[in-house]
């Protein structure tokens, strides 16, 4: 409500920000692609993932009762069915073992569930007392911190590795 002045927009935001997961993923995967040369592979899943869309998109948005939430449920599938690809194609031609690959996924899944978590706690405690700009800003702020933190203390993230990239 603080973007859009009702609930409505915030709901579709709160609905879509499920499959930003699967494009941070699929981001990932197609730069791994990317570097180790197989520069079609990610324009080919991309691809399918387009046509899958327009498939979902075309038959929910038709769904009276899903109407334009069947736009977004096309979104996240679609998605998800590209980082699934995206996935799969590392897995094969780096020979990697899905065990790292899917450790690292549940890692940060996890980081992101207690990051929610936190978010949700901030804004229940906070919101009657502060209003919504400001707790709104807080959960933010906080949800950053605790995100942060998290991955630090999961090894997710590697602290030499923020130095290397910070340093350049």
């Amino acid at each position: 409500s603080l973007l859009f002045g009702n609930e409505d927009g915030a709901n579709m935001l709160r609905v879509l920000g499920i499959g930003i997961m699967f494009s941070m993923i699929s981001t990932t995967m197609q730069s791994i692609l990317q570097g180790i040369g197989k520069l079609n592979v990610p324009v080919r899943n991309l691809a399918i993932g387009c046509i899958v869309k327009l498939i979902l998109n075309l038959v929910l948005i038709s769904i009276p009762s899903l109407n334009i939430y069947g736009a977004i449920l096309g979104t996240i599938f679609a998605d998800l069915f590209v980082c699934i690809l995206d996935f799969s194609s590392v897995k094969k031609f780096t020979f990697m073992k899905s065990k790292g690959l899917f450790s690292s996924f549940i890692k940060t899944m996890f980081c992101a569930m207690i990051m929610g978590i936190a978010c949700i706690l901030v804004k229940n405690i906070f919101i009657g007392i502060l209003g919504n700009a400001i707790t709104t800003v807080l959960c933010i702020l906080v949800s950053a911190i605790v995100y942060f933190v998290l991955i630090l203390y999961t090894k997710t993230l590697n602290i030499l590795e923020v130095k290397n990239l910070v340093g350049r």
